[in-house]
């Protein structure tokens, strides 16, 4: 039997004993290697997937790079003839390597009717070299600009309605007004009227921004601009039929891949 002083000896040895073995352990497994090694999921070249986001969702061709590569080959082209450069044999391998066609290059282009939109092609697509003379306008190359028109446009109304509200930003204010008429400017169509709403009302909001260093805008001029960029914005979502109009062409050829 045990006293009690020897239960107490006893459970004394016990926990230094379990001290030792933990602390032993600990030694031991600081020295030992990692069973595993956890590593990023996406730094091992194996399992990393690939992005498809500009693929076609079906097995047709991809469009959108067709188009690209047309109007970047159009521009090259052009740039070429302006400068008296010889055109690099290369730009007729990119427009096959896009286009894949079942017989001639020529003859797919002609299909797609792509002469209307890139005129330059056709001579390259022929013989792999320039036109002799100066081809017809790229109407391809006019929808792409009048888009990119657009698209500042809607940008441009986006950001000054969010910075009307805020007046830390209405000192610059008159310069991106004066950024949005050029941007209407370019622009074809039905946003003619909205330049001379500009006219009317710049010179007053430009006073008042240059006036100090933390200028504030009026509430008339707040609700003018927020009126303003409201209606750019309507006329851009609305997509009128001379918007549509411009855009025919390309629409076309794209159906018709």
């Amino acid at each position: 039997h045990f006293d009690f002083n020897d239960l107490c000896i006893l459970l004394i040895i016990v926990e230094v004993i379990q001290f030792l073995i933990k602390k032993s352990m600990s030694t031991n497994l600081a020295q030992c290697e990692p069973l595993c090694v956890i590593r990023p999921l996406f730094s091992e070249k194996s399992i990393r997937v690939p992005l498809k986001l500009d693929d076609s969702l079906g097995n047709g061709p991809n469009k959108a790079k067709m188009l690209a590569v047309c109007a970047v080959s159009h521009i090259i082209a052009e740039r070429a003839r302006m400068r008296g450069y010889k055109l690099n044999p290369k730009l007729k391998f990119e427009l096959e390597t896009a286009f894949e066609p079942d017989a001639t290059l020529t003859e797919e282009l002609q299909r797609c009717q792509v002469g209307a939109l890139f005129p330059e092609l056709v001579s390259i697509a022929t013989s792999g070299q320039l036109a002799r003379h100066k081809t017809d306008k790229a109407l391809g190359i006019d929808y792409l600009h009048n888009v990119s028109t657009l698209n500042q446009l809607m940008t441009l109304s986006k950001q000054l309605r969010e910075d009307v509200l805020q007046a830390s930003n209405h000192k610059y204010i008159a310069h991106q007004i004066a950024l949005l008429y050029q941007c209407l400017n370019l622009a074809k169509g039905d946003f003619k009227p909205l330049k001379k709403r500009i006219e009317e009302k710049f010179d007053s909001i430009k006073l008042i921004t240059e006036s100090s260093s933390s200028p504030v805008l009026e509430k008339s001029h707040k609700i003018w601009l927020l009126s303003l960029t409201e209606d750019i914005l309507e006329l851009l979502y609305k997509c009128s039929p001379s918007m549509e109009e411009q855009a025919k062409s390309v629409v076309t050829f794209l159906k018709m891949m």
